[in-house]
């Protein structure tokens, strides 16, 4: 039997579940029923692959690219989760920080985390969403960042 989670890249798994073991666990778990079930990870899209869960199409076979496309979904989740929780721990000043350096760079500035790549709007629009209660982290505004 296939298990989805030996798959994935260890630092990304570790990052995962070192953030938010419950949510990792879960994600997991999730992606290797699908798996199990014979859910198909490379149709076309959302849609086709909607309409194939209700009418009971599932992937045809367990084919590297199905298996490929599988881990590839599961890291990427993965990844965001970890990304998410750790942007969520950083203070404001710190994100803030972060921000207006990459905007420094370029505004096209990217850093790179666990193979994902976020710009700073990402960043900001991860903590803003993570910090509803606090003063929302604002665009900035062309060189010259203003907290």
């Amino acid at each position: 039997m296939i298990k989805l989670e030996m798959l994935i890249s260890p630092t990304i798994h570790a990052a995962a579940f070192a953030a938010d073991e419950i949510e990792a666990k879960r994600l997991c778990d999730e992606m290797q029923n699908l798996w199990d079930t014979g859910c198909s990870f490379v149709r076309d899209n959302a849609a086709a692959l909607m309409l194939a869960q209700l009418c009971g199409e599932g992937r045809m076979a367990d084919s590297q690219e199905e298996l490929d496309a599988a881990v590839s979904q599961l890291q990427t989740q993965l990844a965001a989760l970890a990304i998410r929780k750790t942007i969520a721990q950083m203070g404001r000043e710190e994100c803030v920080g972060l921000v207006q350096a990459l905007d420094h760079l370029d505004l096209g500035a990217r850093v790179q985390v666990l193979g994902e790549e976020l710009r700073s709007c990402e960043i900001r629009h991860i903590w803003n969403n993570q910090h509803p209660n606090e003063a929302p982290i604002l665009p900035t505004a062309g060189l010259a960042p203003e907290i």
